[in-house]
Formats: C-alpha cells, sequence, structure tokens
C-alpha cells in the first residue's frame, strides 16, 4: 500500500512537471509571435510612411505646348523633353499637354497651378506673353518657364516668370553655310506660317551663313498664313520650289512641306529637333531648339534653388550646339561648318540678329 502510495506521488509529481513545462513553452511561443508581428506591423508602418514621404516630396512638373506632338518639328520636341524628364527623374512627376487652343491657355495654366504643379515649363514667352501676364501674379509660388522668346519680354513678366533659351540662330547660320555649298542653282528657300520676330531672325541667320560663303545667293521666302495645314503647307512650299529653289528651310508644323521637297528632290534644313529621321536621304542638317536640355536645366535650377527671373541664353560658347549632325554633305563642307563654330566660339564671327523684314 505504502509503495502504491509512494508510486502515485511521483506520477503526479512527474505530470505537474510536464505541465509547468510546456505552459512555459507556449508562453515562449506566443511571446515571440507577438514581437515579430510587432516588428512586422512597425516596418510595414515604416515603409508606408517612407513611400508617402516619397510620394509627398515628388516635384510636380507640366509642359505644354499649343503645336501638335505629331508636327515632326517643335510639340514633338516639347513631348520627347517631356518623356525624357520622366525617364532621367523618378523624383518628378510629369504631365504634358499637346495641341492647347489659343483660347484655352489661360485655362490650362489655372488647371496646372491649382493642381499643384510647381514647374510649368512652355513653348515661348511670345506665345505665352498674355495669358503669363493674367496668370502668374496669381500663383506666386509656382514657376512658369518658357524655351524661347525672348529675355527682353520677360522682364516685363511677373517674377515668377523666366525664359531658358538657346542661340538657334548659331544653328540656323551653320546651316546656312551648309546650304550654300550644296545647292546648284543659288536659289534657296524659306517657308513658315507667320513672320514672327523669332522665325525672321533664325530666316536671316540662315541666309546670313549662307552669303558668308558664297554672295551671290538668292533667298526666296513665303508665309503659309495659318499653322497645322499640311495642304496650305504643301501648296505654299512647292510655290517657292517651282522659283527653282533646290534647298528649303521651314519652320512648319505639319508634314506637307516634307511631300513638297520629295516631288522636287530638294534638300532640306530641319527645324528646331533634328528631323532626318523623316527622309534620311533628302536632310542636311537641322537648327535645334534643345527643349531637353532646357527643360532639364529648368528643373535643375528649380530643384537647386537658383532659378532666377533674369533668365538667360546659352550658345556654342556655353557647350549648347544647335547644329544637328550634318549628312548627305561631302567632308568639306563638314569641315567649313566646324571651322565655322570655332570663329563663333572665338568671336570672330558674330550671327547678327535681324527681327524684321526690309
Amino acid at each position: 500500500m505504502k509503495k502504491a502510495i509512494i508510486l502515485l506521488l511521483v506520477a503526479v509529481f512527474a505530470a505537474s512537471m510536464l505541465f509547468i513545462g510546456i505552459g512555459c513553452k507556449t508562453g515562449e511561443t506566443t511571446e515571440t509571435t507577438v514581437a515579430e508581428t510587432t516588428v512586422a506591423e512597425t516596418s510595414a508602418e515604416e515603409t508606408t510612411a517612407v513611400e508617402e514621404t516619397t510620394a509627398e516630396e515628388k516635384i510636380k512638373m507640366a509642359l505644354g505646348t499649343v503645336s501638335w506632338k505629331t508636327d515632326g518639328s517643335w510639340g514633338q520636341s516639347m513631348e520627347e523633353a517631356s518623356v525624357f524628364i520622366q525617364e532621367n527623374y523618378p523624383n518628378v512627376e510629369v504631365n504634358f499637354t499637346d495641341a492647347i487652343s489659343f483660347g484655352d491657355i489661360n485655362k490650362y495654366l489655372e488647371l496646372q497651378c491649382q493642381n499643384g504643379v510647381q514647374l510649368i515649363f512652355l513653348d515661348s514667352n511670345a506665345t505665352w506673353f498674355t495669358a503669363l501676364e493674367e496668370i502668374a501674379p496669381k500663383y506666386p509660388d509656382t514657376w512658369f518657364v518658357t524655351g524661347g522668346g525672348s529675355l527682353e519680354d520677360n522682364q516685363k513678366l511677373a517674377d515668377n516668370v523666366t525664359v531658358y533659351m538657346v542661340s538657334q540662330e548659331e544653328g540656323e547660320f551653320l546651316a546656312g553655310i551648309a546650304t550654300a555649298m550644296m545647292t546648284e542653282s543659288k536659289k534657296i528657300g524659306f517657308v513658315s506660317a507667320f513672320d514672327y520676330p523669332a522665325i525672321v531672325a533664325n530666316m536671316k541667320a540662315w541666309e546670313q551663313g549662307a552669303l558668308y560663303v558664297d554672295p551671290a545667293i538668292e533667298l526666296s521666302y513665303a508665309w503659309t498664313g495659318v499653322w497645322g495645314d499640311a495642304e496650305k503647307h504643301y501648296e505654299t512650299v512647292k510655290a517657292v520650289l517651282d522659283q527653282g529653289v533646290d534647298v528649303l528651310n521651314h519652320d512648319l508644323d505639319s508634314l506637307g512641306f516634307l511631300k513638297a521637297a520629295q516631288e522636287k528632290s530638294a534638300w532640306i534644313i530641319g527645324a528646331h529637333r533634328d528631323q532626318s529621321d523623316l527622309d534620311p536621304t533628302l536632310f542636311l542638317t537641322s537648327a535645334l531648339i534643345l527643349h531637353n536640355d532646357m527643360a532639364e536645366l529648368s528643373l535643375q535650377k528649380f530643384m537647386d534653388g537658383t532659378i532666377s527671373k533674369e533668365g538667360a541664353k546659352f550658345g556654342l560658347k556655353d557647350g549648347y550646339d544647335t547644329l544637328a549632325p550634318l549628312t548627305n554633305v561631302p567632308d568639306e563642307v563638314v569641315t567649313k561648318v566646324e571651322e565655322a563654330k570655332e570663329k563663333i566660339i572665338s568671336g570672330e564671327i558674330t550671327v547678327e540678329l535681324v527681327f524684321a523684314l526690309e
């Protein structure tokens, strides 16, 4: 009997110890699970906070143009600038709008500002002047930048409007040199929609470059009186080429000029972007507006706090080459153009800005 009691007590003691051990282990597991959950939740909260902070810190930038992104020229150049910013600056939220009607440009600016856009990059202060006069003072925390126009006009606008532009006339002058060396008829032609001062200045710079090589060069020019009308552009260019012109320069926002040049097998100087992709067999070069560079410069200055009312204009001396690569030309043309570039940089050649027709 005594032995049985002892055995019973041993069994009870063993069971008690087993229960205590299991209880301890269960407690440890629970604590570990709770701890891990807490860490996971904390980590998730931190990640969410970082994501929210990153989203909040993104710069909002808009690019807007009155031209069509399908024009192969100015409008496409603006779209390419927006894509460039989007691909190279992940901290920037970019939106792009093309074909903004003149009647809607004020509304466009208002909408961008109301949506919290901090930096707006536009075509030209010549195009947007009246709208900027009205809208910019209402939104002093937004910077408005134009990629063309004039430094003088910029000074007439609010302190949050500036211009960063390139000396496109230098590219036109150099293209004129190539033109004079490639024409056989000594007749060259220029066609645009309107005789805006900036357009006239580019045409005259091109003529200067041609006359620099050959004083016997004759320039014919015409205005279509309308933007975006491919048929009208075709007819006007055809009429100019029918005068014996064998090298065409233009500032048009449709591809009507290309059809006319192809029919006549005329050489072409492209406008605003490298247009040689439109027909590699006919383009000699293009005079560039460098929207990519100016949009990026505006963004960098905005980010580092150096953006300013004064604005700036950049040329070969500053490292901005507004001439696209030469194609379909012999080596002597390339050599002559490169020599002229060096002379522009040294100051030996000065491209005169002529904003009005004689």
